[in-house]
This record gives structure tokens, C-alpha cells and sequence, in this order.
């Protein structure tokens, strides 16, 4: 049977659930547990999690209405490196591992490059690997549990939903983690 995979544990897990607890399961994380090709359960789970989808649609809805102040800035000279952290993003939330290392190193490179060009002009650079970091943790959805909007968000989406978004942000603080 298929006791021995583990597949009993998942099996009332959404995709983005199950790929959080088989990351816990190999934390420390390490780049190999993150290659595709070294982790037959990745590819088991590329699948993309409707559900999760779901939990994030009501929550951009729900941040929307909650926060006046909600937006998301754009800054200058960063077109390449915000186009591969969101070929990075996407290819995560459709559970391809592969595309997401490849876009992550992409986008760390071009990361290194427009930071570089902000050092020019007299800011302070980060590194490429620290742009990529930070870019990945503007994208976390939870709202932290002693935070008084957390009551609010968990009425909107549900136990389940919160469930989901501590996935979603669980597998993008591993690959941060890596990156940093």
C-alpha cells in the first residue's frame, strides 16, 4: 500500500498544507531538500492548491477593506528583479519547485543589479540574496496572532483558511530563509 510515503499524513491536507508539513518535517531547510530532483515528495504536490487561492483572494479582499493605508509600492529600476520574484511567486503557488529555483536565482541576480545602480545614486545597497528575501516576505498573508486585526481576518476566512495562509507563508520563510 502507500503507507510507507507518508501519504496517510496528507491525506486531508490541501496541496500548500501538505508541502508545509513535509518542509517541517526536513527543516533545517536545506537547498537539497529543495531540489526537485532530490524530493520525489515535491513533485508529488505540484498541483495548484485552489483552496489556498481561495484563502488569498478573501484576504487581499478583506485587507483591502481593513487597511486605508493597504497598497503595494513600486520603486524604480527594479523591472527585472519584480519579474522574476513573481515568476518566483507563481511558480510556488502552482507547486513547481524547479521553476522557482531557476526564478529565484534569477531574480537575485537582478536584485543585485538594480541595488547596485541604487548604491550609484548614494542609497545603501543591499545584496542581491537580500532584496530577493525581503521582496518574499512582503508577500506573507498572515496576520501575526497578537495583532487586533487577526480575530477580524480569522471571522473572514475561517480556521481552514488560516491554516492555509500559514502554509503559504511557512513554504515562502523557508525559501527566504535559503536565500538570505
Amino acid at each position: 500500500g502507500m503507507a510507507g510515503n507518508g501519504a496517510g499524513r496528507f491525506a486531508d491536507k490541501t496541496p500548500a498544507e501538505a508541502a508545509w508539513e513535509y518542509v517541517k518535517a526536513v527543516t533545517p531547510i536545506t537547498r537539497t531538500a529543495l531540489n526537485p530532483t532530490s524530493n520525489a515528495y515535491f513533485a508529488a504536490v505540484g498541483l495548484r492548491d485552489k483552496e489556498l487561492d481561495k484563502a488569498i483572494a478573501q484576504t487581499w479582499m478583506w485587507r483591502k477593506k481593513n487597511d486605508p493605508n493597504f497598497r503595494t509600492s513600486e520603486k524604480q529600476g527594479y523591472d527585472e528583479f519584480r519579474r522574476q520574484t513573481t515568476a518566483f511567486y507563481d511558480a510556488i503557488r502552482n507547486g513547481n519547485q524547479a521553476d522557482a529555483a531557476k526564478a529565484m536565482a534569477q531574480a537575485v541576480r537582478a536584485g543585485e543589479i538594480a541595488e547596485d545602480r541604487k548604491a550609484e545614486t548614494g542609497g545603501k545597497p543591499k545584496t542581491g540574496e537580500g532584496a530577493f528575501a525581503d521582496s518574499v516576505k512582503r508577500r506573507y498573508l498572515m496576520v501575526p496572532s497578537d495583532n487586533e486585526k487577526y480575530e477580524s481576518l480569522a471571522r473572514e476566512i475561517g480556521p481552514k483558511g488560516m491554516a492555509l495562509l500559514e502554509s503559504h507563508d511557512g513554504l515562502l520563510k523557508s525559501w527566504a530563509g535559503i536565500a538570505e
